[in-house]
C-alpha cells in the first residue's frame, strides 16, 4: 500500500504540470490530494528537516506577510483573492523544499508541462477555428482565444515552453535525431 501511495505522490505533480495550461479547479483539487498523500509518504523526521530549510522559511514568511496584509485590509474581497493567489507561496515550497525531487521526476515534470501547453494550444486553435467557420466570429485574439485561462498566463506558459525547448531539450535529447526538427516546429507553433 505504501508503494502505491509513493507512486501517487510522484505522479500528481506530473499531472499538475500537464494540466496547468488548462487551468480550472482540478488544479486545486490535485494540490490538496498531493498534500494529503504526502502525509502518508514520509516520516516526521523528513518534515522537521524540511521545515528548517531557509528557502522554505523565506517563502513561508512571504505568504505570512500577505496573509497579515489581507487580514488588516479594508477591502476584504480583494484581499482574500490576493491571499488565495499567493497561496502557492506556501504550497509549492512545502513540496519542493520538504522532499528530495529526483532529476528524472523534474524531467518528466517539464516534459508534461510542454506537452500540456501543446495540447492546450491545439484546443484553443481548434475552438477558434470552429467558431470562425460556424459563427463567422473571430476568436483568434486575446480573451476569446484563450478560453481556458487568462491570456497573459497562457502566453507566459507558452514562452516558458519555448525556453525549455531551446535550453533544456537539447541537453536531455542530444542523441535523438528528431530533437531539432521537433524543437523548431514546436517553437514556431508556440
Amino acid at each position: 500500500m505504501k508503494k502505491i501511495i509513493h507512486i501517487i505522490f510522484n505522479y500528481i505533480p506530473i499531472l499538475l504540470a500537464f494540466l496547468l495550461p488548462f487551468g480550472g479547479r482540478i488544479l486545486s483539487l490535485l494540490l490538496i490530494l498531493w498534500f494529503i498523500v504526502s502525509w502518508f509518504c514520509f516520516d516526521g523526521k523528513t518534515f522537521r528537516a524540511g521545515f528548517k530549510n531557509k528557502w522554505f522559511l523565506l517563502l513561508f514568511g512571504f505568504f505570512v506577510f500577505h496573509f497579515i496584509n489581507g487580514w488588516l485590509s479594508e477591502n476584504y474581497p480583494e484581499a482574500s483573492t490576493n491571499v488565495e493567489v499567493k497561496f502557492s507561496f506556501l504550497a509549492f515550497p512545502y513540496f519542493f523544499f520538504l522532499y528530495n525531487i529526483e532529476k528524472s521526476a523534474i524531467k518528466k515534470l517539464l516534459i508534461a508541462f510542454v506537452s500540456g501547453c501543446l495540447f492546450a494550444l491545439i484546443f484553443c486553435l481548434c475552438r477558434a477555428t470552429f467558431y470562425f467557420f460556424t459563427d463567422g466570429q473571430n476568436y483568434f485574439f486575446y480573451n476569446a482565444f484563450s478560453s481556458l485561462i487568462h491570456p497573459s498566463y497562457f502566453s507566459m506558459y507558452l514562452l516558458m515552453s519555448i525556453v525549455l525547448l531551446q535550453l533544456v531539450y537539447p541537453v536531455w535529447f542530444e542523441k535523438d535525431s528528431t530533437n531539432k526538427p521537433i524543437r523548431i516546429s514546436f517553437t514556431l507553433f508556440f
